[in-house]
């Protein structure tokens, strides 16, 4: 436990410093040493950077670390058996992950992105692909949100498929609210994962965060309804610049703006398809 607490600590401290104060921690290896040379290393920081790392706290480190072992909550650092390689590849990969459920068989995944405040019919779509991809042994993917989001894990959870849960939060924190046992229904048939500690809350910018790590995860995107201000269209940007297949189903809506981001997506190099049998035929070719 002492040296999760440490590695935790050290965890905290990355997600508040500067480029430049990131660098100055880089030779430390061991984060105990690190904590324990702490006022050294503030030397080669900005004045700011050195105030946030003497102010980083050992024991809110310690407590999450215990309400982790308390849910059963796996803490994943680069360097842990379990680690996903997938994010190896990151600029930036979390230096910590949490974990509850398994992430050793992925196989092959889908990202199932789109609106939060979805219309019944692209729910309902969303819900029956991810049925049909998750029953041929496809890991749904999705970010936990309400909407299409939320679709995809239940259309997997349907057929007792295997999903992941990618939050922007803490596994802890109940958000959306109300969604705790969705949390544990999907770590039973996968994982629910985050890098953010476990009753940290969703911030604006933590979302972004949950993006870079759900397109790394997966194999192909897939949007059923995005407006053009959508942020799923930053995980399908994601997917698209890394050379992954985006898949798009017909825009259904081309007068309220519901569907925009899906256009643009068609137009940035998506395909578009009409079934979950589209998308098998692609990764199966692949």
């Amino acid at each position: 436990m002492e040296k999760t607490v440490y590695k935790l600590w050290r965890a905290l401290l990355c997600r508040r410093l500067s480029k430049s104060g990131l660098r100055a921690i880089e030779p430390y290896d061991d984060a105990e040493e690190l904590y324990l040379d702490r006022h050294r290393a503030t030397m080669q920081m900005s004045p700011k950077d050195a105030q946030l790392t003497m102010s980083c706290d050992l024991a809110e480190a310690q407590r999450q670390a215990g309400y982790a072992a308390s849910a059963g909550i796996r803490v994943l650092f680069p360097d842990s058996a379990g680690y996903p390689q997938r994010f190896a590849g990151l600029a930036a990969p979390p230096p910590v992950l949490f974990v509850k459920g398994s992430l050793d068989h992925l196989g092959t995944c889908c990202a199932v992105v789109g609106a939060r405040d979805a219309g019944a019919y692209a729910f309902e779509l969303t819900r029956k692909l991810s049925s049909g991809l998750a029953a041929a042994g496809v890991t749904v993917i999705s970010g936990f949100a309400v909407g299409i989001d939320r679709a995809g894990h239940l259309g997997a959870l349907d057929v007792s498929g295997q999903t992941v849960a990618v939050l922007g939060c803490g596994i802890l924190y109940d958000y959306p609210r109300g969604s705790m046992q969705l949390k544990e229904d999907i770590a039973r048939r996968g994982a629910v994962i985050s890098e953010f500690m476990p009753t940290e809350k969703p911030e604006p910018g933590n979302f972004l965060y949950r993006n870079r790590l759900t397109a790394a995860l997966c194999d192909c995107v897939l949007c059923t309804q995005a407006a053009k201000r959508s942020g799923s269209l930053n995980t399908a940007g994601l997917a698209l610049e890394a050379g992954k297949p985006v898949f798009v189903t017909p825009p259904h809506d081309l007068l309220s703006g519901s569907c925009d981001g899906m256009i643009s997506l068609l137009r940035d190099g998506a395909s578009q398809i009409y079934s979950a049998q589209d998308i098998l035929s692609v990764l199966g070719g692949s």
